[in-house]
């Protein structure tokens, strides 16, 4: 599978998935879009989302390999950091903004 191709597959996937997070958020069911953004992550990107938590954001980067997938995973927890607001956990969805700052800074730093 070449480069491109993976690329073409992860946001096929990525898709998909935010269309079913819409659907959840639509029907209110955001206590279950949370647990479905949970799963995603070792789902979409291969990785565990208890390791990208424990470490620093550069660490996280580097875990993730490349660009893409540093992107991709920034763009799932924006919609958890949404997903927090909207369950009124603004505390933990500003924390969130943060540490994807942070990500999208140290992926940048690695090119």
């Amino acid at each position: 599978m070449t480069d491109r191709d993976y690329v073409q597959r992860m946001i096929e996937r990525l898709g998909s998935f935010l269309a079913r997070l819409a659907g959840l958020r639509q029907e209110g069911e955001l206590d279950r879009a949370l647990r479905e953004v949970d799963d995603a992550i070792p789902q979409l990107l291969g990785i565990d989302l208890g390791l990208l938590e424990s470490v620093d954001a550069r660490t996280a980067a580097k875990l993730l390999g490349s660009k893409e997938r540093a992107e991709v995973l920034a763009r799932i927890l924006a919609e958890k950091v949404e997903l927090l607001k909207a369950a009124n956990r603004h505390e933990e969805a500003e924390k969130l903004r943060h540490r994807i700052s942070a990500l999208q800074l140290a992926s940048d730093q690695r090119t």
